[in-house]
């Protein structure tokens, strides 16, 4: 496990990350294959498709001091949605 500042889109690997509103991601770049999982709140905060794979279909920007931006695949129309997030605080690279 290695603390980095940000995440390079084009670096195979798996990646978490924490922001400031204690939510943690979990990102897996494989050549063009993309994807981000969200890790379930221990307090019981949930959002859709937590512990679920969701495709990322485009920009990943997730660096220290910044809110994270991350478009994904939509469900039906629009085809992309954009997940942002709090300021990030933490980024490991888990490999």
């Amino acid at each position: 496990m290695n603390l980095i500042n940000e995440i390079d889109e084009n670096k195979d690997g798996v990646y978490e990350f924490e922001t400031s509103s204690n939510s943690k991601y979990i990102i897996i770049i494989d050549g063009q294959d993309k994807n981000m999982m969200r890790v379930p709140d221990k307090d019981g905060v949930s959002l859709r498709k937590d512990s679920k794979k969701i495709k990322i279909a485009g920009d990943i920007f997730v660096k220290i001091g910044h809110g994270a931006m991350i478009v994904l695949e939509g469900l039906g129309e629009p085809p992309h949605t954009i997940r942002q997030t709090t300021e990030v605080i933490k980024i490991t690279q888990l490999n």
